[in-house]
């Protein structure tokens, strides 16, 4: 259901007038419509969690969805102190009403998911923020607010069924589940799934959001039906997302490809199978999506996921099927180059759209590139890897690009120090790389062992995870 359509059909909380003052923040209507447009075409296109169709105004998705936009609003502002200041009135907001409050609503689901896709800004100014649960923290208020409703799960038939069921609903107030599901709680209980499986994968924390029969059923009705154009992007980010999970809980996440006598199957019988599910994917999509860079890049990185687990400290092959393992690294290195060579040509006006999961993406293709440049095995041409993939010169691009986004995002205070910093960390970056890359091969391993991969994360506006999972994922 297009947002136009969607702004009237809330069925589980209404706002009180509190609340619709408390957005009374815009400087004025037609900066607010230009930000709700910056965000509908520029940022929703890496994302589509929800579609805002381009007859919607400010003033009416205001109205409707006053947390969404309050989101909208926070992330798109050019100013510094004011993006920090709606950052700390959307915590409150979030922390009052879905925790307090215990408020389920599609409007409070679209806030959580825009401000943990985007929210960035106030954590690279405010160094405490990263050291905090941020990014798990939200997610996991985004799934409350999922189950709340059960979106996750078929709908009743009859909604009075619930009737009952709250015995202290004047202190309890308790979201009433619809008995027919809307395309647009559909695309938001897929974008939450695709969010929080990025996250986990990342933070090693929490678990996604469970996929259920129910999700399955909008992930099919989502991709037949196409009420947006960019419905089907987002089926293809889900279905690719679904094969990442399961490298997730693969056998050698758990110890079992280091056991030469278990009667699992070799971890390649694995990899080959879900490589297949990536062609399977990718030919369900339609034409138009077989240049879609959004569709690529995650296409690339789920590639990368499979093949990667070459680049495990422990052997996961014997070395009878040496070549084997050498194909996989092969293919890691060509998945993370063509990850990295759509990443570094998009434009930089494009490039502050982009959301948590595709900077999170990208640091994991730099990881791996190291990785590759630097893997000690007598039949793995490092100079190889550094002809057909530079990591140094991957981050001289990624430094210049940051350079030419503050340029476009930078506003009237010119306060804005997101990618300035995070320019400033690549290079940091650069320079202790590039001395571990020259660094001959009889050294090269205790140089590794002194080197911070969380160097190659602070250069990005994301909360990282911590040092044991970044040794896992960074030493060879």
């Amino acid at each position: 259901m297009p947002m136009s359509a969607a702004v009237g059909s809330e069925r589980t909380s209404s706002q009180s007038p509190s609340a619709a003052a408390s957005c009374e923040l815009g400087p004025s209507l037609e900066e607010d419509e230009d930000n709700l447009e910056r965000f509908r075409t520029k940022f929703l296109k890496h994302f589509p969690f929800v579609w805002i169709s381009p007859s919607t105004t400010s003033q009416q998705l205001r109205h409707h969805r006053p947390y969404f936009w309050l989101c909208i609003m926070s992330i798109m502002t050019r100013s510094s102190s004011r993006q920090l200041d709606l950052d700390t009135r959307i915590r409150n907001i979030l922390a009052q009403k879905i925790t307090l409050e215990l408020e389920r609503s599609i409007d409070l689901l679209l806030a959580a998911l825009t401000y943990c896709a985007w929210g960035r800004c106030q954590r690279m100014i405010h160094n405490e923020m990263q050291t905090k649960p941020y990014m798990h923290v939200y997610t996991q208020l985004a799934v409350t607010v999922i189950y709340g409703l059960g979106l996750n799960r078929h709908p009743p038939k009859e909604s009075h069924a619930f009737h009952g069921c709250n015995p202290t609903p004047h202190l309890f107030p308790k979201a009433t589940p619809s008995s027919a599901r809307t395309m647009e709680e559909r695309r938001a209980v897929l974008g939450c799934f695709l969010l929080t499986s990025n996250v986990a994968s990342y933070l090693q924390k929490i678990d996604a959001l469970r996929w259920t029969s129910h999700m399955d059923e909008s992930l099919r009705i989502l991709a037949e039906k196409q009420e947006c154009p960019t419905d089907i992007v987002l089926v293809q980010q889900v279905r690719l997302q679904l094969i990442s999970e399961k490298v997730a809980q693969g056998p050698w996440q758990y110890g079992a490809a280091e056991n030469t006598n278990s009667h699992e199957p070799p971890p390649a019988f694995y990899l080959q199978a879900l490589q297949s599910q990536v062609m399977e994917a990718v030919q369900k999509a339609p034409p138009e999506l077989q240049h879609n860079e959004v569709v690529l890049l995650q296409q690339h990185y789920t590639e990368l996921t499979i093949q990667e687990i070459s680049l495990t400290r422990a052997p996961i092959m014997s070395s009878t099927t040496n070549f084997q393992r050498l194909e996989s690294l092969y293919s890691c290195l060509s998945s993370a180059k063509a990850y990295t060579d759509i990443f570094c040509n998009i434009p930089p006006a494009e490039f502050f759209g982009m959301p948590f999961s595709t900077f999170s993406q990208f640091g994991h293709c730099l990881i791996a590139l190291y990785k590759l440049s630097t893997l000690e095995d007598p039949a793995w041409d490092k100079a190889m890897v550094r002809n057909t993939a530079d990591v140094l010169l991957i981050i001289d691009r990624v430094v210049q690009i940051m350079g030419h986004v503050v340029e476009f995002v930078a506003g009237p205070e010119q306060e804005d120090r997101t990618f300035i910093k995070g320019a400033a960390l690549m290079r940091s970056l650069r320079q202790k790389w590039a001395e571990n890359l020259s660094t001959v091969s009889g050294e090269s391993d205790a140089s590794l062992n002194r080197q911070d991969p969380e160097d190659i994360l602070s250069a990005f506006p994301l909360e990282w995870p911590d040092d044991a999972w970044l040794n896992d994922i960074f030493m060879c």
